[in-house]
């Protein structure tokens, strides 16, 4: 099985070839419902990267595939799997410590804000597995100071936003300024999302720090 043991620091992106592999894996029918696509598994590993803990794989593995078994065929494409999933983290792991947090290429928005509210849009299933993500992983960030707390709220609403329109209504309703409209919310979040991930993962690996120090 797969080490959750940190990557080396020159540790590159999957091959397309790999990622495509894995993303046919995942869309097959024998997996669990509610098994994550790629590009949620993309945008969850973010979240469980940029956390203010290490989480162990054999504790995050199992949440990709709605805590269900994966129904491998054999140890063989169990490993195969594994190890993309791994390099997936250990890339991601890498950019957040050099500090050149990115979406992926296979998850950049739309130009047009009203695009990335599609069903099959892959940065509105990116933002929807960053939300899984920093939900199961919601009690990690307990406890913060009041400051750190309201940046790490506004950088999740940035990146959570298009996960699903009713969750962005609920945020224009909340938390839009007076006579912003929902379009210039919209376009405003995708403005954001950049920096917000930046920021997310700084947060993240500032507290990991300061709690493996403890």
């Amino acid at each position: 099985m797969a080490s959750n043991k940190k990557s080396s620091p020159k540790v590159k992106m999957p091959l397309d070839e790999n990622l495509r592999r894995l993303s046919a894996f995942l869309m097959q029918n024998k997996r669990p419902e509610q098994t994550l696509c790629l590009a949620q598994l993309q945008g969850f590993l973010f979240a469980v990267s940029g956390a203010p803990y290490e989480i162990e794989a054999e504790d995050w593995l199992p949440v990709i595939f709605n805590e269900q078994e994966p129904a491998f065929q054999s140890d063989d494409e169990a490993d195969a799997v594994l190890e993309v999933v791994m390099a997936l983290y250990n890339y991601l792991d890498q950019q957040i410590e050099e500090r050149k947090v990115a979406l992926p290429a296979n998850c950049l928005p739309a130009d047009a804000w009203e695009d990335n509210f599609a069903k099959s849009s892959p940065f509105r299933l990116w933002c929807s597995g960053f939300l899984i993500g920093h939900g199961w992983l919601e009690e990690c960030w307990e406890g913060l100071e009041e400051a750190l707390d309201e940046e790490i709220g506004s950088a999740m609403m940035v990146m959570s936003f298009y996960a699903e329109r009713e969750l962005a209504v609920d945020f224009h309703a909340d938390y839009a300024e007076p006579d912003e409209s929902f379009e210039v919310m919209a376009e405003a979040m995708l403005a954001e999302f950049d920096e917000a991930m930046v920021r997310y993962a700084d947060i993240g690996a500032m507290l990991r720090s300061d709690n493996e120090q403890e």
